[in-house]
C-alpha cells in the first residue's frame, strides 16, 4: 500500500468519525428539545404600546420583599398546561377563547369587532370601569359568557390605574365588601385574576376566594400570571369548577406572533383532546388575526365554546396538586 493511499484512508476515517460525532450531537439536541418542549413564538412581553391607556402584558416585575411569595424570574414565561377537562371526542379538539380586560370602552371598533366574532367567547370584564356594565350587557346579548376579571395584587406596581384590588391582609369584612362591590357585573358566572402575581400565591387568600365562589356557584379561571399561583389548586380543593390558562395569544402584538399562538392552541387541542384555554385582549392586531383565521378553523371542525361549558363535559374530579 502506497503512502498516499494510507494517508487518504486516514483522512476518510477521520471524516467518518467526525460525521458520527456530529450525528450524535444532533440526536442529543433533538432528544433534549423533545423533553423540554419546542420553543413557542411568544415570551415575556412588556408592552410598549398600551391600548386604551392600559398595558396588557402580565404583571411587570419589580422587587418587593416578601416572606411567602416567590419573585418571578425575569425570563419566565409559563409553559402551557392543559386544563383538566377531558374526554372531548372531536378530531380537532375544543378551545375556550377568553378575551380579557373589557370595560374601558364599548364603542371602540376593536371592542365591537371582538363582540361580533363568529364564535362564542368568554369575555373577562374588569369591574367598576366606565363601560363595564354596558360591555357585559352587549356581550351577553350576543350569546357570549361573562367573567369578572378581578383585580388582584401584583408583585410590583400596578401598570393600570385601578384603585382597588384583592390583596393579602384583608379582614373578613373588607374581603366581603370588596367582593360585593366587584362582583356586580351583569350576567357574570365566574371570575379570573387580573394581574395578581402576588395575590394568587397567597393560599389563605385564594382559599377564601374559592369559598366565596363555591357559595355563589361561580367558577374560577386561573390566568397563571405567576408560576407559583395556587388559585387553581384552591378552587379544586373547594370543589369549584376550575380552569387554568393554557396559552396567551398576544404577549407580542405582531399578527404573525398572534397567529402562531392561535395555531399552537389548535395543535394542543388536537394532540391532547382536552379543553384548551386561550387568553387574548381587545387589541387591533389580535382582532385582525381572529377575524381572518376563525372562520377557517371553524370550517375545519375546531369547536369554540364558552368556558363554563367545559365544566359539563366531564365528571372527573382531580386531586389537589401537591408541590
Amino acid at each position: 500500500m502506497s503512502g498516499r493511499t494510507r494517508i487518504r484512508r486516514r483522512i476518510q476515517l477521520l471524516l467518518a468519525l467526525n460525521i458520527v460525532v456530529i450525528a450524535g450531537l444532533v440526536i442529543l439536541l433533538f432528544v433534549n428539545w423533545l423533553r423540554t418542549g419546542a420553543p413557542r413564538a411568544s415570551g415575556v412581553q412588556v408592552s410598549s404600546a398600551p391600548a386604551n391607556g392600559v398595558a396588557y402584558a402580565e404583571d411587570r416585575l419589580k422587587s418587593r420583599p416578601r416572606t411567602h411569595i416567590r419573585q418571578t424570574p425575569a425570563s419566565y414565561f409559563p409553559r402551557s398546561q392543559p386544563s383538566r377537562v377531558r374526554s372531548l371526542a372531536t378530531k380537532h379538539g375544543h378551545i375556550a377563547l377568553v378575551i380579557d380586560d373589557f370595560g374601558f370602552s364599548l364603542t371602540s371598533s376593536t371592542v365591537q369587532g371582538m363582540l361580533d366574532l363568529p364564535v362564542p367567547l368568554t369575555t373577562g370584564i374588569i369591574p367598576g370601569l366606565a363601560a363595564s356594565d354596558a360591555v357585559a350587557n352587549a356581550s351577553y346579548s350576543r350569546g357570549h359568557e361573562i367573567l369578572v376579571h378581578l383585580p388582584m395584587e401584583p408583585l410590583g406596581d400596578r401598570y393600570d390605574t385601578l384603585e382597588s384590588e384583592l390583596h393579602a391582609g384583608m379582614t373578613a369584612s373588607q374581603f366581603a365588601a370588596f367582593m360585593d362591590t366587584m362582583t356586580t357585573v351583569p350576567h357574570a358566572t365566574g371570575l379570573s385574576n387580573h394581574q395578581g402575581s402576588a395575590a394568587t400565591q397567597d393560599r389563605e387568600l385564594m382559599d377564601r376566594l374559592a369559598d366565596w365562589c363555591s357559595r355563589h356557584d361561580w367558577y374560577i379561571l386561573d390566568s397563571i400570571t405567576h408560576p407559583g399561583s395556587v388559585l387553581y389548586r384552591a378552587a379544586t380543593a373547594a370543589n369549584v369548577p376550575a380552569f387554568r390558562r393554557d396559552i396567551f395569544l398576544d404577549h407580542y402584538q405582531e399578527p404573525d406572533s398572534i397567529r402562531a399562538q392561535l395555531r399552537a392552541a389548535v395543535e394542543l387541542a388536537e394532540k391532547r383532546k382536552e379543553l384548551v384555554v386561550v387568553i387574548g385582549h381587545p387589541r387591533a392586531s389580535t382582532l385582525q388575526v381572529l377575524q381572518e383565521d376563525l372562520p377557517g378553523l371553524v370550517e375545519q371542525g375546531v369547536r369554540f365554546m364558552r368556558l363554563r361549558e367545559g365544566s359539563t363535559l366531564t365528571t372527573e374530579k382531580l386531586a389537589v396538586e401537591v408541590r
